[in-house]
């Protein structure tokens, strides 16, 4: 159950891998027969008992093959016609409508299709697929493809999907190869340069003896990668530069460009820092929950990394929480040699834990059960108390005072309408209406007519939940909370306008921002206001582990993980700093961290204002608004952005 920090992280890093293409998916032509503008992603599926879980598409499509053409049957839709299909598919693929895509997919004959065509529908059918995480279903779709069929933009959708699906099988040479076969394929030099640190990344999650490329023929062009690959491994070394010298020597026709590798990061502050010698990381790696547990590994391993050869530098152990009871492996942990211990993360297994061993090594729970207090339990939470203290806060400090909520009906719903009732209905602040909407719609009229309780004609108004006596009592509502994700926020604010209320202020819980900036999308958006971790905007948390400088870490999520990556990063911080929190607050990834009564790690979050599309950051002091920066995203891989504010609790 106990290992390196080497072997684990690359069992799990290797089948998350994948989601560093996607956003090249999402961006190249694909298989439509015009270039269309990039739209937002939608949000993914709600998380379900506070944690974040992908949820496959309930299909069963299965790849097509050119044994189902039946070239006697005249085809019902013309070859213009079908190929104006496909560009409406990718379009709702690019849209993130990967249900509507799904079923448009679904529509078509496939017997009626020639083989090119229906090379095309399986390439649309793995993306489709991918976006789900789904990847045997994605690769059963992809190895049906003849790539001779494929125009060039479209080969190079094939093996970015190719390297996808096999990175979240865990079959990294496979990945490997197919990004080495991309890198012939990608002329501009960005991609490229993303797409070789891909490759670096994914062979880098191999250990030694693997990387050793005797079994490969010195011609092969993988040779070359894994010598390149068992250097990057140790890019910290002081001779790091003269080794690539000599790589090139050995290799001196391979196509890697080493020039930007040779740019080694700056030493890391962190060498400063004092880490306990041993940490333990609790963290599901099966199961419902392995996605979450893998994107929040992914940051605590990015700020592992950055601390380089440092003296100083701990030892970290994962444990499988799905393999066992927590109080054995707290206490295999802590007989290893463990001094800190970060997770679990499903509050099951914190209650668990707490109710069964008495902790005798600090423990870094990453979830929050309120009126759980042990002595050495520490709860770090991405909870949707700071999300709302915070919004509400920043809604009554510009002097709203009659607010109406609507939020998604899911097992958070009554948790969420609790917060805001606590935190909003102080004083002459009232919260008039509280309305849920059903996730995933596209028209959401009904839910914001029974909010504003109205039609299209009547004043925006609702019934008081302070009327008192049970008399009705009509006030006239000036802000509106909501919590949804990027897309059915844009639906929502169009609604609001539709009934006339499009001068109702918007203030928002932070699932209403993906990480990416969209000024084509979200300019419906301006004026809303939401809070959120400072990592999303450079000017906010700037340094090593910001978003851009984490690239290759990122892409290997969809942006519905990326605030556990955060998460993750203030983890690993944590172990040194956790002691000191109570005088010295933190200026971490995920917020300005402090010490809360109950041992709850506390979150100050920065707040931003939609303008002309783009979140820009509040200057609460000058009541002014600083343009953000938020971290660019490389045309090569992606994120899916979604936003989910409370992914881990």
């Amino acid at each position: 159950m106990n290992s390196s920090f080497n072997s684990k992280r690359r069992s799990d890093f290797a089948r998350y891998y994948l989601f560093g293409c996607l956003l090249a998916l999402l961006l190249v032509q694909g298989c439509a027969t015009e270039p269309k503008e990039q739209a937002a992603p939608p949000p993914p599926p709600p998380p379900v008992e506070d944690t974040a879980v992908t949820r496959p598409l309930e299909t069963d499509d299965k790849a097509i093959t050119a044994t189902e053409l039946n070239p006697s049957r005249p085809p019902s839709l013309s070859r213009e016609e079908v190929r104006q299909r496909f560009a409406a598919i990718d379009a709702l693929i690019r849209d993130g409508n990967y249900s509507e895509a799904k079923k448009q997919a679904d529509s078509l004959d496939a017997s009626q299709l020639s083989e090119q065509d229906t090379a095309l529908l399986n390439l649309l059918y793995a993306q489709i697929r991918l976006s789900m995480g789904e990847a045997e279903l994605a690769l059963d779709h992809l190895e049906s493809i003849e790539p001779h069929l494929l125009g060039p933009e479209e080969k190079i959708t094939y093996l970015q999907a190719r390297a996808f699906a096999f990175s979240l099988q865990g079959n990294l040479l496979a990945s490997a190869r197919s990004r080495i076969e991309l890198d012939a394929l990608l002329a501009d030099e960005e991609p490229k340069k993303q797409n070789q640190l891909g490759i670096l990344d994914t062979l880098a999650l191999l250990d030694d003896a693997q990387l050793e490329s005797g079994a490969v023929s010195p011609a092969d062009p993988l040779a070359g990668w894994l010598a390149l690959a068992r250097i990057y491994k140790q890019k910290d070394r002081p001779d790091f530069n003269a080794r690539l010298n000599q790589w090139r020597a050995a290799f001196p026709d391979h196509p890697a460009d080493i020039a930007w590798l040779s740019q080694q990061p700056p030493a890391s502050s962190e060498a400063a820092v004092h880490y306990p010698g041993s940490i333990a990381v609790l963290l599901p790696e099966s199961g419902s929950f392995a996605a979450a547990g893998k994107a929040i590994k992914a940051g605590i391993m990015a700020a592992f990394d950055r601390l380089g050869n440092q003296a100083g530098k701990p030892n970290l152990h994962f444990y499988d929480t799905e393999q066992g009871t927590l109080a054995e492996q707290y206490r295999e942990a802590v007989a290893a040699g463990a001094e800190f211990i970060i997770g679990p993360l499903e509050k099951a297994d914190i209650q668990s834990l707490a109710e069964s061993t008495l902790l005798d090594v600090p423990v870094l729970a990453l979830n929050h059960i309120p009126n759980l207090e042990q002595d050495n339990l520490y709860q770090f939470a991405l909870s949707p108390v700071d999300d709302v203290e915070q919004i509400t806060a920043a809604a009554r400090r510009d002097g709203h005072k009659k607010a109406l909520l609507l939020i998604p009906e899911n097992p958070q719903t009554q948790r969420i309408a609790d917060y805001f009732k606590d935190y909003w209905q102080n004083g002459d602040t009232v919260l008039l209406k509280v309305q849920t909407y059903r996730p995933k719609m596209t028209d959401f009229s009904l839910a914001v007519g029974l909010l504003l309780n109205r039609d299209n004609n009547s004043p925006v108004y609702a019934e008081s939940f302070q009327a008192g006596e049970g008399a009705e009592k009509k006030q006239e509502a000036d802000v509106i909370f909501i919590s949804a994700y990027p897309e059915e926020a844009r639906a929502i604010k169009r609604q609001l306008d539709v009934f006339g209320a499009e001068d109702l202020a918007v203030y928002a819980l932070p699932n209403i921002y993906g990480g990416e900036a969209d000024p084509g999308q979200d300019r419906i958006l301006d004026g809303a206001v939401f809070c959120d971790m400072p990592w999303f905007f450079d000017q906010a948390y700037p340094g090593d582990l910001g978003m851009a400088s984490l690239a290759s870490v990122r892409q290997q999520f969809p942006g519905s993980y990326l605030r556990l990556i955060a998460m993750g990063i203030d983890a690993f911080h944590l172990a040194a700093r956790l002691r000191d929190l109570n005088g010295q607050p933190y200026a971490g990834a995920t917020g300005k961290l402090s010490l809360a009564p109950g041992h709850r790690i506390q979150r100050q979050l920065i707040c931003a204002r939609f303008s002309e599309g783009q979140p820009r950051l509040i200057d609460e002091t000058a009541e002014t608004e600083a343009p953000a920066a938020p971290a660019p995203i490389p045309d090569n891989g992606t994120s899916q952005p979604d936003g989910g504010h409370d992914p881990a609790n």
